[in-house]
């Protein structure tokens, strides 16, 4: 079974997830939780709170909640951003 991976570019007044993919096949949900991992270790060992990596980002506080629980990958644009801002490298396998 194919991995199927849908887009949500949403507007921020609506409350959607602005650039970020979300999982719909339990396939890959190990690979989406490692990303979200790795962004919220390296937001905490930069001592960063969420809602702070949210407003330097333009996201909201729900979007980086549901990208380090998981339960979305954001595009390669806000994982370039995110490494800028925490100084770190996100692995994508």
């Amino acid at each position: 079974m194919r991995n199927l991976i849908v887009y949500f570019m949403m507007s921020l007044s609506v409350g959607g997830l602005v650039g970020c993919q979300t999982n719909t096949s339990f396939n890959s949900v190990e690979v989406i939780g490692d990303v979200g991992d790795q962004i919220k270790e390296a937001r905490v060992k930069s001592g960063i709170s969420k809602q702070e990596l949210a407003t330097d980002l333009g996201l909201s506080l729900a979007n980086i909640e549901i990208i380090e629980s998981g339960k979305a990958v954001p595009t390669r644009d806000v994982i370039f951003k995110i490494q800028d801002r925490l100084h770190c490298e996100i692995i994508l396998d």
